[in-house]
């Protein structure tokens, strides 16, 4: 399965801070929409990949970085990494395969500096993140005379984890390559289709410390029912029946955020269709079993209950989170 989703006019690749100077919280949205993927369509948790062009380069790294227990590989082409991410100690492996031009004048191989490292240093860094600290290198002549070097770090057993290509002469571009009669395209599903193969795969599911909540919603990523988040693991969203609930049990309305409270949690519903521009608060108990909730409310009188204080939202379009 292929999804694509674009951005307005750039993706953010890093978590907001105040040095962050884009308010696009980017990766919070990729992994709530890999969240939602999962529980409409049979897909495999542990075989997540990520590609894009330029920003979109960017972004692969930035997903590969704060959501290495979900992304298994990215193959970044004309871009770079943020340098401030080097530095980074990681619980997983990504597999990285990346193609980079050395005439690229928009995301040059020597890095911006004060914002975007290298990439020797980029592939080094993933290299030891995934114990691959043997080195291979290996050059190919194009139908355009121009070289393309591959650098291959290898584990100790001899699977590969990271490839860089450098396409001596190239752009910023989506390079038109053969290698041994495979393109750019080919080489990168080639290289995904093999991390499975040697284990790189991501971790999500393995136990309760690998939950996450990367999007900050409350909601454990990548579980196909609502479960809150919290420090030990997933805590399910059920009536006094044990039954759970997920986007697909109506089309009326999804659970947009979980936050805890006093009595256990407090879950906000977004109304849909007939509900369109409500909301209703349900509360749930420290197990997650639901004791009751609110009847639908609209924006002021999200805010005249104090819910966009709880919540952290503005409900009713002024700009601001309101304090009562």
């Amino acid at each position: 399965m292929v999804k694509k989703p674009a951005g307005q006019t750039h993706w953010n690749p890093d978590p907001l801070s105040d040095i962050n100077k884009s308010d696009s919280k980017d990766l919070g949205f990729v992994m709530k929409l890999l969240r939602r993927i999962s529980r409409r369509y049979s897909v495999d948790l542990s075989s997540i990949f990520a590609t894009g062009f330029s920003n979109g380069a960017d972004m692969a790294y930035g997903l590969a970085s704060y959501g290495s227990d979900v992304i298994a590989g990215i193959a970044p082409v004309s871009g770079l990494m943020n340098e401030r991410n080097i530095s980074r100690t990681l619980d997983n492996e990504v597999g990285v395969v990346s193609f980079n031009g050395t005439n690229d004048w928009m995301r040059p191989l020597r890095g911006i500096e004060g914002y975007l490292a290298p990439t020797v240093d980029t592939s080094n860094y993933w290299a030891q993140n995934n114990n691959s600290s043997l080195v291979q290198s290996d050059q190919f002549v194009q139908e355009s005379g121009y070289l393309v070097d591959r650098t291959t770090f290898l584990k100790a057993d001899g699977s590969s984890t990271v490839q860089q290509y450098i396409v001596n002469g190239g752009g910023h571009e989506w390079f038109d390559l053969n290698i041994e009669g495979s393109d750019l395209n080919q080489l990168a599903w080639s290289f995904f289709s093999s991390l499975a193969e040697e284990g790189v795969q991501s971790k999500v599911h393995d136990d309760n410390t690998n939950m996450v909540d990367i999007d900050g919603d409350g909601f454990v990523d990548e579980i196909t029912n609502y479960q809150m988040w919290i420090s030990s693991g997933g805590v399910d969203l059920t009536n006094r029946r044990g039954r759970t609930y997920s986007d697909n049990s109506s089309r009326k309305w999804d659970a947009v955020k979980a936050v805890e409270s006093d009595a256990g949690f407090s879950v906000l519903v977004e109304g849909h269709l007939s509900k369109e521009g409500k909301y209703k608060v349900v509360s749930a108990d420290a197990e997650g079993v639901i004791g009751g909730a609110t009847r639908w409310l609209n924006g002021n009188q999200m805010l005249d209950s104090g819910y966009e204080e709880s919540f952290a939202m503005d409900f009713n379009g002024n700009g601001v989170v309101d304090l009562v």
